[in-house]
């Protein structure tokens, strides 16, 4: 039987959901870091996590990657409505940026260990991360 601890304080944290983008995409950085370290440290790697890893960040078909981020915080209305988070952009932009050199690697590896069949997926990979870094020339 357990015993039970009596609860002494509790708090209530509110994120804007600017901020939870914020925490998210620096969340997937280091997670995406973490799995280079793996392949990184080993010395006959399996991809295939990195694989998926990559493919989710780069080619977000289906969350839509930057274009979803601009059009959702940067299109105006956004901050129309909460003038408060300008103060934000900045911590944006700073993610995506830093995301950018982590991608670079990891790509690098996937290129280095892929199978020849992979071939295509990592040419694809490569053109989105171009155009991504194209764009984020233009988030501002």
């Amino acid at each position: 039987m357990g015993r039970r601890i009596p609860v002494v304080m509790e708090t209530e944290q509110n994120y804007t959901p600017l901020e939870v983008a914020i925490y998210q995409l620096d969340k997937k950085t280091r997670q995406l870091a973490e799995e280079i370290e793996v392949v990184e440290s080993t010395s006959a790697p399996n991809v295939q996590s990195l694989s998926m890893q990559l493919n989710g960040v780069i080619d977000a078909a289906v969350m839509g990657g930057v274009k979803k981020y601009e059009e959702a915080f940067f299109d105006g209305s956004y901050m129309a409505e909460f003038p408060e988070q300008k103060r934000l952009r900045p911590a944006f932009q700073r993610v995506l940026a830093n995301q950018i050199p982590v991608l670079k690697k990891g790509m690098e590896f996937y290129e280095k260990y892929a199978s020849e069949t992979q071939a295509p997926h990592v040419e694809h990979l490569n053109a989105m991360l171009e155009k991504i870094g194209v764009k984020l020339l233009f988030v501002s």
